[in-house]
């Protein structure tokens, strides 16, 4: 079974289900999470929320619960924004408040170990992805780091079975249209998201097909 994990009502699964079926666990409303035994693979989404704000969103430590088991267990895991930041700090890497921000199609660059990742297959080495981030991950000690950019080192690593990427290669249009509605984004970038949506749609569901074709054979 794969199981999506929503920590924010703003931040849907997106293209992450476009093509599998999935069990959404809406954390923000409480829901149970799945006996780990029975979960082939797991992502993480976004929030708006910062990864150590278990005071203000009590869920979290759920969330973060399950992420443990979900690493204990050796099972395909891929956190995305906050769940890339979560699974950072659990590993015991920095996470850096108000640091390396960036909004909108930003490009980021593989390393050699990125190039070659099952997860990246396919991928050009500078690849146009979807940012929108306040807070940012170090590479966990131990872990694989896969890609980099200027602005922010931090892009995607992995660790065993988990991954972790900084950027958004879930959102579709509609995503960036409600989250530039609410957050009073610029027009240019909601502009340059419409013209380029196609491409980074394509590219970024190659990627979630990389990660779910591994998980088969897991």
């Amino acid at each position: 079974m794969v199981v999506i994990v929503q920590n924010d009502p703003r931040v849907p699964s997106g293209i992450a289900a476009l093509r599998h079926d999935a069990q959404l666990v809406q954390a923000f409303a409480a829901q149970p999470f799945p006996d780990v035994t029975t979960v082939s693979s797991v992502v993480i989404l976004g929030g708006y929320m910062s990864f150590d704000a278990d005071t203000l969103y009590p869920y979290l430590h759920d969330v973060k619960r399950f992420m443990g088991k979900v690493l204990d267990a050796q099972i395909p895991m891929l956190g995305i924004c906050l769940g890339a930041q979560m699974l950072a700090d659990i590993l015991g890497a920095p996470v850096h408040h108000d640091k390396a921000e960036e909004q909108g199609l930003q490009v980021i660059n593989l390393t050699e170990d990125g190039a070659s990742d099952p997860l990246f297959a396919g991928s050009p080495a500078a690849l146009a992805a979807f940012q929108w981030h306040h807070d940012s991950f170090e590479v966990p000690h131990g872990a694989t780091h896969l890609a980099f950019n200027e602005q922010c080192p931090g892009q995607a690593f992995r660790y065993e079975n988990a991954y972790g990427v900084q950027f958004h290669p879930e959102v579709t249009g509609g995503i960036v249209e409600s989250w530039c509605r609410h957050s009073g984004c610029s027009a240019e970038l909601m502009a340059e998201f419409t013209a380029k949506e196609t491409d980074h749609v394509t590219a970024h569901t190659r990627l979630f097909d990389n990660f779910y074709e591994q998980c088969k054979r897991s």
